[in-house]
């Protein structure tokens, strides 16, 4: 079974929507099972304006500087979305391992989407030897 999703909201210490909790509970077949809680708050439009002005701008350069010239930055994106944002897509009767399919990023929260961008800097260290510039720091970009 995949993955069952629902939201859970709590004010002043209680849980305001039983009723919805209680039918995402009574989806799930009997045996045992992990729960992990997130926070649904979506990562904030500073954090996108930095993501796409920064990380997929600088990333982007530097890519054209290595010979990858006219790479996009939607390019960018997918490139990073399939090697740190995928699922796994498995055949149901086998197990097999059909593919890794790229997920988007809107759905993520603020945690989840620094982590990706930490993962992404790390990676433009190691294979670009590029410095992700952080938020709060000045860049100049080399036209």
């Amino acid at each position: 079974m995949g993955k069952i999703k629902g939201l859970i909201r709590k004010s002043g210490g209680k849980i305001v929507n039983r009723d919805q909790v209680a039918k995402l509970f009574d989806a799930i077949p009997d045996g045992s099972w992990l729960i992990e809680v997130n926070s649904s708050s979506k990562r904030s439009n500073k954090q996108n304006a930095y993501y796409w002005a920064a990380v997929i701008a600088v990333t982007r350069l530097n890519m054209i500087d290595m010979g990858y010239n006219g790479i996009t930055a939607d390019q960018v994106h997918d490139f990073f979305k399939g090697k740190f944002n995928s699922a796994e897509l498995v055949n149901p009767e086998t197990g097999e391992l059909i593919a890794m399919v790229p997920q988007s990023t809107t759905g993520m929260n603020k945690e989840q989407f620094m982590e990706y961008i930490e993962k992404i800097a790390q990676w433009s260290a190691e294979w670009l030897q590029v410095s992700i510039p952080m938020p709060n720091q000045q860049y100049d970009m080399p036209y």
